[in-house]
């Protein structure tokens, strides 16, 4: 027999496709009544149900028992050579066997084209569908199987796939667990060796400061050595000695002239510090009215303590501190004062508790500070406090200025 033409088997094999699935999609009581319909008797259909598993292969037998009789339809009607070359007979021939060349109601049996006998086909049986059940669900058995085997090896190479990919995944977080853990091991080293290292340098500043001030009080000790041998031997060596004891302070170490230097230097690095810490309140107060996304901007009024201590103090630099008690001003009161003079804020007027109405931003924004300057406190007699009167009140005697 001639194959199809292949548009043709391609259009055929779509059309029996979507058919397929439309079956599939129905119930299987409504798929019991389309097989009815097509021919397939009712004991092959309810042997088709009973001998299956479940529902989706009972339907997968009943869509192979309905297709069975389109599909050689089908390919019956497909032309063949041997049907165009009959197609010069004429019409009226005998319709009782395929190929017979006598004419219609003839007697005798039927005749092909080299005069054979030729009988027609014996009739189907009825039981027909019910032999082709056994065969279908056979078929049906092995390509579920084959089809489920398939499933299986591909879910076994799946599987396989991820936990490859698991243990090199694994072995990736493991190997750069060891690179951190590595890393942190050279880093604590660098950190132990440059501890050990400015921890020796710390004891051997402190060994050289012990030594010198060792050599020094060695020294000390033999200059007193030689002053009392020389008061033993020198009348006038004895008196210089006395003097230089009543100069001496009470420690009985220094001179009162050293004395006066180390207070001097102690004010000097005081006044430094305070200048120092008076930088650095003014440089927080500039820092925190400055507007600044991720900072709550300070809304006035306000309370002076609360603009110290909720703004000022949080825009302090990282490693410092920033205390108004340890700077010229020594106290809030004076330092908002001053601010007020340099026109970077103003207060409400009348308030044991300063309060800051507004805050002149503009002002701030070009403000330098050039250092601060405490006012010296003066003690002076008033002559109209003076009472006369015995017995009179010295009440306000003194006053501050």
């Amino acid at each position: 027999m001639q194959s199809a033409p292949q548009p043709e088997l391609s259009a055929l094999k779509e059309k029996m496709e979507k058919q397929i699935i439309g079956m599939m999609s129905l119930e299987l009581p409504k798929l019991k009544k389309r097989a009815k319909k097509k021919g397939i008797s009712e004991e092959a259909v309810e042997e088709a149900v009973a001998i299956c598993d479940d529902e989706e292969d009972a339907k997968n037998v009943l869509i192979r028992l309905i297709l069975k009789g389109p599909t050689a339809k089908a390919l019956q009607e497909i032309p063949s050579p041997v049907r165009s070359r009959k197609q010069w007979q004429p019409e009226a021939v005998c319709k009782v066997c395929a190929g017979c060349i006598r004419p219609p109601g003839h007697e005798g049996p039927c005749m092909d084209g080299q005069c054979n006998e030729i009988f027609p086909p014996p009739p189907e049986p009825e039981d027909k569908h019910l032999q082709t059940v056994a065969d279908e669900k056979a078929r049906h058995k092995i390509v579920k199987e084959h089809v489920l085997r398939k499933v299986a090896d591909q879910n076994a190479a799946e599987e396989e796939e991820a936990r490859r990919q698991v243990a090199k995944e694994e072995a990736k977080r493991k190997a750069a667990e060891e690179e951190a853990l590595r890393k942190a091991a050279e880093e604590e080293a660098k950190r132990k060796a440059a501890e050990e290292e400015k921890a020796a340098r710390r004891a051997a500043e402190e060994e050289a400061q012990r030594q010198a001030e060792e050599e020094l009080w060695q020294q000390r000790a033999a200059e007193a050595e030689e002053a009392r041998r020389r008061e033993e031997q020198d009348p006038w060596a004895i008196l210089c000695c006395r003097r230089r004891r009543e100069r001496r302070g009470p420690m009985g170490l220094l001179d009162r002239e050293e004395q006066d230097k180390a207070e001097a230097q102690r004010k000097i690095k005081e006044e430094a510090e305070r200048a120092t810490m008076d930088q650095r309140c003014v440089d927080a107060f500039l820092k925190c009215v400055q507007p600044v996304g991720s900072r709550d901007p300070v809304r006035t009024p306000l309370k002076g303590s609360h603009l110290y201590t909720r703004h000022m103090r949080p825009c302090r630099e990282a490693g410092t501190s920033v205390d108004v008690k340890d700077s010229n001003f020594t106290c809030l009161s004076n330092f908002l004062e001053f601010l007020q003079k340099e026109g970077l804020l103003y207060l409400k007027p009348g308030q044991s508790d300063p309060v800051v109405n507004r805050i002149n931003t503009c002002a701030c924004s070009l403000y330098t500070f050039k250092g601060y300057t405490p006012q010296p406190v003066s003690l002076t007699v008033s002559a109209d406090a003076i009472s006369l009167r015995p017995g009179g009140s010295s009440a306000g005697l003194t006053r501050w200025q």
